[in-house]
């Protein structure tokens, strides 16, 4: 094994107002560079170029990389342990003393985004493959092979040997598929991390469906008074705002993803990637995930849409029962009215008439018929005297009576 070559690429996300306690504030990235870069001078020669790249000499055969990137809500940590010497003959051993020095002396905050690690040769030898796990993809980019597996590792080595004159180049080229491997990486973190978001929002508008729907189920089953309507109405008033406001926040989210996405497709184009015997393609495994998260929203954002149709519906419904019951309620009002003014009306009547007979004849006494008649006169009367009232209250005033 030729020149063995350890990377590690530690992310993290930025938080420009300073809201998330798991993310960097703006700046802390150059924060932690400098504090490395203190410590690491404590016990190696460092030599710095910039503020975003160091090199950090361990020894007489042995150096490392330091180099920080940042984007617009990200960055990544790379530290590249290798030989010196790009002849240097080297071993499996060393890997793993690489690996044991970065763990011993680059510590970065807790909660990353991501983490990978990748074991890479300048020669074809496939003993660097013996580091993975469980083989998940593989592509060969820009002549290049590399496998991944399930724990976030990747290998790589050249489809054929490089010749001495030619390991500048292939540094070169290394160097720039470590940090598109980076690149890759956090966009498919950021998007993983809407899968916990997916799981939580899905949850509680199963649970306000379901309230919904029992609801809808117990007005069809159970005479409810207006009062009950009213409360269910004031209920569903107050689902209907959180649905829509959920609705726009997946909506953004949905956004983001799909703007990670397409990131994530740029940076493969870039790759020239090709297949690798039987293995899937590095680029499906991962745009697979990452649309898998997507379709996710999108059957979510669905669903919410048909639930937000719902509570519409329903409180449509609710709003006509209630003006139903209403207007029930006061026909029944005006009808008591009406049969309490006629009856009054009938009775003022009647006693006015039967005191005018009486004032004409007071010691005749009136017969049963004549009463009668007197009341019926009486009512015939008042029927009518309701009737132009209501009349003049219709025309006059545009009343409806």
């Amino acid at each position: 094994m030729i020149s063995p070559n350890y990377v590690k690429i530690v992310s993290f996300l930025i938080d420009k107002e300073g809201k998330e306690s798991r993310f960097l504030k703006t700046g802390k990235e150059v924060v932690i560079f400098n504090k490395l870069k203190e410590l690491l001078e404590k016990k190696y020669a460092v030599e710095v170029k910039g503020k975003q790249w160091m090199n950090i000499i361990i020894d007489d055969r042995y150096h490392a990389y330091l180099i920080s990137h940042t984007g617009k809500d990200y960055c990544f940590f790379e530290i590249i342990v290798t030989s010196r010497e790009n002849d240097y003959v080297g071993n499996a051993a060393d890997i793993e003393k690489f690996r044991d020095w970065c763990s011993e002396n680059i510590k970065f905050p807790e909660n990353p985004l991501s983490a990978i690690e990748i074991f890479a040769v300048f020669s074809k030898n496939h003993e660097i493959f013996n580091f993975l796990g469980d083989v998940r993809a593989a592509s060969v980019f820009n002549e290049t092979l590399i496998q991944m597996d399930n724990k976030n590792c990747y290998a790589m080595m050249p489809i054929k040997n490089i010749a001495k004159k030619d390991f500048g180049v292939f540094s070169m080229l290394l160097l720039r598929l470590w940090r598109n491997t980076g690149l890759i990486n956090v966009y498919s973190h950021k998007i993983k991390r809407f899968w916990n978001s997916l799981e939580r929002n899905h949850d509680g508008v199963k649970e306000i469906y379901k309230s919904i729907a029992n609801d809808l189920e117990a007005l069809h089953f159970k005479e409810r008074s207006t009062d009950d309507l009213i409360e269910i109405l004031e209920n569903f008033s107050e689902e209907l705002p959180k649905i829509s406001s959920l609705n726009r926040a997946l909506k953004e989210d949905r956004e983001s993803i799909n703007a990670n996405i397409y990131n994530t497709k740029r940076l493969f184009k870039t790759l020239r990637e090709k297949p690798c015997e039987e293995y899937p393609l590095i680029s499906d495994f991962i745009l697979n995930e990452e649309t898998l998260v997507e379709r996710g929203f999108s059957h979510l954002i669905e669903n919410i849409g048909a639930v937000k149709d719902d509570l519409n519906t329903a409180t449509d419904l609710i709003r006509a029962k209630i003006e139903f019951k209403q207007k029930d309620h006061t026909r029944s009002i005006k009808t008591g009215i009406i049969l309490l003014t006629l009856i009054t009306a009938t009775k003022s009547i009647t006693d006015l008439i039967s005191y005018i007979i009486s004032s004409w004849n007071p010691e005749h006494e009136i017969d049963l018929t004549l009463m009668l008649l007197i009341i019926l006169l009486a009512l015939v009367f008042s029927i009518g005297l309701l009737f132009l009232i209501g009349k003049i209250l219709r025309i006059k005033l545009k009343l409806q009576v």
